[in-house]
């Protein structure tokens, strides 16, 4: 079967612009597209569409303008779209690393005063009814699990949460500057123990999540706030995060740390395609 014109032009036109049928300026020296590390897999999409855009204005066909149409398709809706499918898992995955960050940082010796533990109220975040706000909820409930099963922090603070009377008690009389009376369940004393208000903290949990569309990168936040009720002002605050990269080619979300395997690859192969 003979080529027709089209195709002659076609082909003609791609070597006049430097291009190729099915090739781009991206060379992915033998790694499969859905294995290429984010930024490269972006760059050849980009370039597809560049070489199909000017294919469909050559041509100004029907057939031309489909294709120019599907090729163009933005990579950065598309990964807007499909950030929704990121679990959000992620947010639970940061809660043991703020844990590790809070036995470090809380204090570890009480006021000479009061007894030898301090109280640690866990106040409530509002999470709204979705999905999203399960998952939120969830990694909460993650962090305060790993702080309470630490045996470092189980024999330095007595645990209380807002939602009960005994945490919201202490938080008004610390910030009133006046002494809580509160039972240790882990203590020897089965008495409740009279606390001064400088031994109160306060744990405080902020979720966020933000989508940077042209540079194709979603990152969740966990920031965690260490509240002294007394003083009335935040003791010391950290912000943990884990980032998420867009792979094109898989249409997914791709972790930092999976990316990361993937550019060490690819550069492999670079490396050794240079040294042939």
């Amino acid at each position: 079967m003979r080529p027709t014109a089209s195709l002659i032009g076609f082909v003609a036109l791609a070597a006049v612009i430097g291009l190729s049928t099915g090739c781009t300026g991206i060379k992915t020296h033998g790694v499969a597209d859905v294995n290429l590390p984010s930024d490269v897999a972006r760059q050849k999409i980009i370039d597809d569409t560049d070489f199909w855009g000017t294919m469909g204005a050559f041509f100004s066909s029907e057939q031309g303008e489909n294709s120019l149409e599907q090729r163009m398709l933005s990579v950065q809706q598309q990964a807007e779209e499909n950030a929704n499918k990121v679990p959000d898992e992620a947010f639970i995955e940061l809660a043991p690393e703020a844990a590790r960050w809070l036995a470090r940082t809380l204090p570890r010796s009480p006021a000479s005063e009061g007894p030898t533990k301090n109280i640690l109220v866990f106040q409530n975040s509002k999470f709204p009814d979705t999905p999203e706000g399960n998952s939120l909820r969830a990694a909460a409930d993650e962090l305060r699990v790993n702080m309470i099963n630490s045996d470092v922090l189980q024999g330095l603070f007595v645990f209380l949460s807002e939602d009960d009377q005994a945490g919201n008690e202490a938080i008004q009389k610390a910030t009133n500057n006046q002494p809580i009376a509160v039972f240790d369940p882990l203590g020897n004393n089965n008495q409740p123990a009279a606390y001064p208000p400088s031994q109160v903290y306060v744990i405080k949990t902020k979720f966020n999540k933000t989508t940077d569309a042209n540079a194709q990168k979603l990152t969740y936040r966990l920031t965690v706030t260490l509240n002294k009720p007394m003083l009335r002002r935040d003791f010391t605050s950290k912000t943990f995060s884990k980032n998420f990269f867009y792979q094109p080619y898989r249409q997914m979300w791709i972790s930092a740390e999976e990316n990361g395997r993937l550019q060490e690859t690819y550069q492999q192969k670079v490396a050794e395609n240079a040294q042939k």
